[in-house]
């Protein structure tokens, strides 16, 4: 998990950048070589991002009226009934199907994007194995959404085994001891 290690605590979302996506390469780079047309990126209704792009053989050539450059290659992969056009990152070079916009286009690696649950804080985390946890052995049959209940007043699941069962315990135990302590440690 990024957000435990050496990454701020909120990250923008994979979403909130605007990207260039796999739909893209197909509606930008099937017309001629020099065609000239305009991108822009919303959220929320307002405009965040508007660039000129000019399609040439090789990829697209980004640029705005503030100074922004920049040249997106495209690379192709051979298929068994045909072949696929992948984006170039600019940064590291390596082909990619979504480019984010940070300062220019790059892939994930480059960015590194959040995924909604790394902007969440251990305790989060822990909640969210606890109740995957759960649903996995109970299906979504289970009435309280209470992480902290003990698993043992919850009616044994049929579809599983003495040692599987006793595996989920063991793990969901564990995560509620560890979030138990979590959170008396924050109300100090």
């Amino acid at each position: 998990m990024a957000n435990f290690h050496n990454h701020p605590r909120i990250r923008c979302r994979n979403y909130e950048y605007p990207r260039l996506i796999p739909s893209d390469i197909k509606k930008y780079l099937s017309l001629p070589n020099g065609s000239r047309h305009s991108l822009s990126w919303s959220k929320n209704g307002q405009l965040v991002l508007k660039l000129h792009a000019i399609t040439t053989s090789y990829g697209l050539y980004l640029n705005s009226c503030k100074g922004f450059q920049q040249l997106i290659l495209t690379t192709w992969t051979k298929l068994k009934n045909g072949s696929r056009q992948w984006w170039l990152c600019p940064e590291c070079h390596n082909r990619c199907s979504l480019l984010y916009f940070d300062n220019g286009f790059a892939c994930r690696h480059c960015i590194k994007p959040a995924y909604e649950c790394q902007n969440g804080s251990r305790g989060d985390y822990l909640a969210r194995k606890i109740r995957e946890l759960r649903s996995k052995a109970w299906g979504n049959d289970v009435d309280n959404d209470d992480v902290l209940e003990s698993i043992y007043t919850m009616p044994r699941p049929e579809n599983l085994s003495d040692s599987q069962y006793h595996s989920v315990c063991q793990r969901v135990t564990r995560y509620q001891l560890e979030l138990c302590s979590s959170l008396c440690i924050h109300k100090h």
